[in-house]
């Protein structure tokens, strides 16, 4: 994707297009049952949105666990059938500055990766779907959260 164009993104029955966090990924990767307080929300959506933030952290977690080659393949493949893939840019960069300042200026700092996957949704108009409390500290920053922690 070429620097500054803005991700396609698809309209569902319910006109939200979901970012899921790594909270909530890893609880279907793991098969937590957690992940069935997420699932009627996005059930039937896609596509569904990852950052490419819980990308990383997915695959740390997984190389820092030793899954190995073959369960890290299947890791990828089961993110690459399941979610499209928004990287981050130079657009990004304004909305990441500006959840980190005014998270901080709110008295709930968000973490640098944090800010990251929040800034991914504001840029992107996605609501958010985390497991995460820290993170819903983005709804006063204008970015709609699903959180059922």
């Amino acid at each position: 994707m070429a620097a500054g164009k803005s991700v396609k993104t698809h309209s569902n029955k319910r006109h939200d297009m979901f970012l899921v966090d790594t909270s909530v990924v890893s609880f279907f990767i793991r098969n937590n049952s957690l992940k069935e307080l997420y699932r009627p929300e996005m059930e039937g959506v896609a596509p569904l949105y990852l950052s490419v933030q819980t990308i990383a952290e997915i695959v740390v977690g997984a190389e820092r666990d030793n899954w190995g080659a073959p369960r890290l393949g299947a890791l990828k493949m089961f993110i690459a059938k399941q979610f499209a893939v928004i990287p981050i840019d130079e657009n990004t960069v304004s909305f990441y500055a500006a959840a980190i300042n005014g998270s901080a200026r709110l008295g709930r700092a968000l973490t640098v990766p944090d800010g990251w996957i929040v800034a991914t949704a504001k840029q992107h108009d996605l609501t958010l779907v985390t497991h995460d409390l820290d993170m819903r500290v983005g709804e006063q920053l204008g970015v709609k959260i699903v959180c059922r922690a």
